[in-house]
């Protein structure tokens, strides 16, 4: 399996700072929006390499299974960027996700894309990683 680290917040970026009440709520909408965008075709940070190898397109439809904590990602921040000491305590979580994709058959594949999230409150961003 390939693992990629990703930036997310390229477009609509939701943040525990942005009104949402809670890290684990911040996370899940913003991860849904980037979904979004991808099952529409704009740019987005969603995307599964997963998916990509298989040849399965845009998804149709997704469904947030679980989201459970994880530990934060050191590699949740900007390329060259200096780690700060606190970083263990950013919010992380790992989010599973239902992919629904349209076979070539007419019927659907579904696929499970498990996505690993960290906050970086510095950059005031959300990074992930599949």
């Amino acid at each position: 399996m390939i693992v990629g680290i990703t930036c997310l917040g390229c477009n609509k970026t939701t943040t525990p700072n942005s009104g949402i009440t809670s890290h684990k709520d911040a996370a899940v909408e913003h991860l849904s929006s980037e979904i979004e965008n991808w099952m529409s075709g704009r740019k987005n940070d969603a995307e599964t390499m997963d998916a990509v190898m298989a040849g399965n397109g845009r998804p149709i439809a997704f469904e947030v299974k679980s989201v459970l904590d994880e530990k934060p990602s050191q590699f949740a921040m900007k390329a060259n960027a200096e780690l700060p000491s606190d970083w263990k305590t950013w919010p992380a979580y790992r989010v599973n996700v239902s992919l629904e994709f349209q076979s070539e058959s007419g019927g659907s594949i579904k696929q499970i894309a498990v996505y690993k999230m960290t906050f970086n409150p510095t950059e005031n961003r959300w990074y992930i990683r599949e």
